[in-house]
């Protein structure tokens, strides 16, 4: 499953271009009085302007399996890395065979790098913005994960990647996943943040144009072909 395009809602356009564009120094797309957009690798991300919105999310962007330190390093100087109680900031999945780092933007947002060793994605080339593969994740709040995780099987012919429980399901496959999480649960690692729904809009890439609304939640996915 490949994300094309994930949009969001932020309180300040100004702040997050500053951010995405001159400290990450992705590609800015667009940029007006409603929408900020910018290339991560082959996905787009779309910040859509609501003056009083507070709302947070986490996503995640995929880096080169095995660059992960050196993509730790880069960042480390552009913003600041979330820590566990422990101090530590480099973190392991070893379910998903995967490394990972934190980190936030000026919205809030819990954002991670993620180098996934079951993708044959290596790169010899010096660590910055360009390696940026793709989104691979957003975190999707809900009451009853399990009929969430439902529909979207029914719906979308999406599966449950690798193990899921009743407050946290990951649905699609390594290379892209919606992420379901039962509301209230605190985003790793002790983030301070808690998930809640907030509007969300993702573009899948498909052989069929098609969009869904998700029932009472704010979550529409599109599956487009690209």
């Amino acid at each position: 499953m490949k994300i094309l395009e994930l949009e969001l809602v932020t309180a300040d356009l100004e702040a997050q271009r500053q951010f995405y564009v001159e400290v990450l120094g992705l590609k800015m797309l667009e940029f007006g009085k409603q929408h900020l957009t910018v290339q991560v690798g082959s996905s787009r991300l779309k910040l859509t302007l609501q003056t009083a919105f507070t709302g947070r999310y986490h996503f995640a962007f995929d880096v080169p399996e095995n660059q992960l330190l050196a993509a730790k390093n880069w960042l480390k100087t552009r913003a600041e890395l979330i820590a566990d109680v422990g101090g530590e900031t480099i973190f392991e999945s070893t379910n998903w065979n995967a490394n990972m780092v934190y980190f936030r933007d000026p919205q809030g947002n819990i954002l991670e790098l993620i180098a996934r060793h079951d993708l044959q994605n290596s790169s010899d080339a010096k660590f910055s913005s360009s390696s940026f593969i793709n989104i691979s994740e957003i975190g999707l709040a809900c009451d009853d994960v399990p009929e969430v995780a439902s529909w979207l099987a029914q719906h979308l012919n999406l599966k449950i990647y690798k193990s899921s429980s009743d407050i946290f399901a990951p649905i699609g496959d390594a290379h892209g996943l919606l992420i379901l999480v039962q509301n209230a649960r605190e985003w790793f690692p002790s983030t301070g943040v808690f998930a809640t729904p907030q509007p969300v809009t993702v573009q899948l890439e498909s052989d069929q144009n098609q969009r869904l609304e998700l029932p009472n939640l704010p979550y529409k996915i599109e599956r487009k072909i690209p």
